[in-house]
């Protein structure tokens, strides 16, 4: 725990300095890469030739192990996907709330917004179990925004469907 806000002795840097130097690297590789991106899964490479440039000296194997993703969920999507995969995420996210019913949006969007959240310091939606949460709450939001909720007074008219054998409201 001390490790993650204070230098040590022995040690480099902070797990913040870490994060604060990865999210340097990834600005200065979305200028570069800013509509397709670097691609998925091509972090740590691009980290590795890049990180060098941007924080002007050489990076350990450790800093470079430690740069599997840029540990924030946004800026992961604007790497990979370019700012095309960023839009198309945010887009879905739109259009998620959208279609929620104002009475189920607020409970199923919280976890999902608190994930989100998350992902400004992590990348939560690139690890197995979170990325399954993730979308667990995004079907949840479009089943909900399918469910058909219908209400009302029945009103009794001349009841020939019940004569032809389908009773009908």
């Amino acid at each position: 725990f001390q490790n993650t806000f204070l230098l040590r002795e022995g040690l480099e840097s902070s797990s913040a300095q870490e994060r604060i130097n990865i999210w340097k690297v990834s600005w200065d590789l979305i200028g570069q890469h800013p509509i397709l991106g670097i691609g998925p899964g091509q972090f740590q490479r691009a980290f590795q030739e890049q990180a060098p440039i941007t924080l002007l000296r050489d990076v350990t194997p450790a800093e470079v192990n430690n740069a599997l993703h840029p540990h924030n969920v946004f800026l992961m999507f604007c790497l990979s996907g370019g700012l095309l995969g960023f839009f198309s995420f945010l887009a879905l996210l739109f259009v998620s709330l959208i279609l929620t019913p104002k009475a189920w949006r607020w409970i199923l969007f919280a976890p999902l917004f608190y994930l989100l959240l998350h992902g400004l310091i992590d990348t939560p939606y690139w690890k197995n179990d979170l990325a399954y949460s993730f979308w667990f709450f995004i079907s949840t939001l479009w089943i909900a925004g399918n469910l058909s909720i219908i209400t009302g007074k029945v009103v009794h008219g001349i009841k020939a469907g019940r004569k032809l054998g389908f009773p009908t409201a």
